[in-house]
């Protein structure tokens, strides 16, 4: 037999679909926090920079169509914007945009895709790759960093976890898919503590601004824009 066929015969570690959910009002922060500046760059452009640097096929980003400034923000990053009304919860923004990816790239069973929600500042690109590396031909789970013991973001699912997410009942979580014991979960150490840190409140700026002047990094509110 030839090598080609040997190689074609192969189980396949397909694609990697990003799916961002970005609809949110922001509302404890009391400002848009995905559009504060960290070494002049937007929370979400640091975002989406790391998901395409770790190697994904492709960034998905929900935004509501009332956030003018987020779509502008977006403009020329790569990822692809996907505009809803409203979403009400975390779920229903994965299910909007898993459902835009399976119309418009037709998935396969080997594919992923990877959950990351947009306001972790500090996701790393090689904790993307590690993830991506982790994965295994036949995978059919979940993929979960890990640091100190706490599992962090972004996680990773096969892509026949997309229907699941579909048929969950209103006010149910995504967590709920890694509490199922039926779904294999594969946790991933990693050395990087960012995976644990988000943003959502001014405590949580304030410390950002704390670390990062230690840094001596600049940090802006979206208003200094």
């Amino acid at each position: 037999m030839s090598q080609s066929k040997i190689e074609n015969r192969k189980p396949r570690i397909g694609r990697v679909f990003a799916v961002v959910p970005a609809a949110g009002h922001s509302r404890r922060m009391g400002q848009p926090k995905l559009l504060v500046r960290i070494g002049g760059e937007s929370i979400i452009r640091r975002l989406v920079g790391a998901l395409q640097a770790g190697g994904v096929t492709s960034v998905s980003v929900l935004v509501r169509e009332a956030d003018l400034d987020l779509q502008a923000e977006l403009a020329g990053s790569g990822a692809r914007v996907v505009l809803t009304p409203d979403t009400p919860d975390m779920r229903a923004s994965v299910a909007t945009l898993l459902g835009v990816i399976q119309q418009e790239d037709a998935p396969q069973p080997e594919d992923s895709w990877l959950l990351a929600p947009a306001d972790h500042p500090f996701l790393s690109a090689q904790v993307v790759s590690d993830l991506l590396a982790a994965r295994q031909p036949g995978d059919a789970g979940i993929l979960v960093p890990v640091h100190a013991g706490r599992r962090g973001h972004p996680t990773c699912f096969a892509w026949g976890l997309a229907a699941r997410v579909a048929a969950m009942p209103a006010g149910q979580g995504i967590n709920q898919l890694l509490c199922d014991g039926s779904v294999h979960v594969r946790e991933v150490p990693t050395g990087f503590a960012d995976v644990l840190t988000d943003l959502d409140t001014p405590d949580d700026l304030e410390r950002l601004r704390q670390r990062l002047e230690s840094y001596g990094e600049p940090v802006c509110d979206e208003r200094d824009r």
